[in-house]
């Protein structure tokens, strides 16, 4: 788990350095309490990570995903969800009519 986020880590800051990337964060009292890394490729704004503190009061990755539609929506042809296997994960995301897209996945010992 330790190497995968050093590895999230790794790409994140790569991807900043080319101006590739967008990070929308929430905060509370000064504190943040929950963000999301979007990847710019192309036409596609793609949902690489989020995360958020636990026993949050509000729904703050729907208020990110709200504020993205809203303010980036007439740049990208595409949102792309991370995806889930979680029932709650697809819930939230067919919430903002996601369609579902299946790919191929790729697993190395290197990651």
């Amino acid at each position: 788990e330790k190497l995968a986020l050093t590895v999230l880590e790794k790409l994140v800051q790569e991807i900043q350095s080319r101006n590739l990337g967008i990070t929308i964060t929430v905060y509370k009292n000064d504190k943040a309490v929950a963000s999301s890394f979007y990847l710019i490729s192309k036409n596609r704004l793609i949902q690489l990570c989020n995360a958020k503190s636990a026993n949050l009061t509000f729904n703050a990755n729907t208020f990110i995903v709200e504020y993205v539609l809203r303010n980036f929506a007439n740049q990208f042809e595409v949102l792309d969800f991370e995806g889930s296997n979680i029932k709650g994960v697809n819930e939230f995301n067919a919430s903002f009519r996601a369609e579902t897209k299946n790919y191929a996945a790729y697993q190395s010992k290197l990651f």
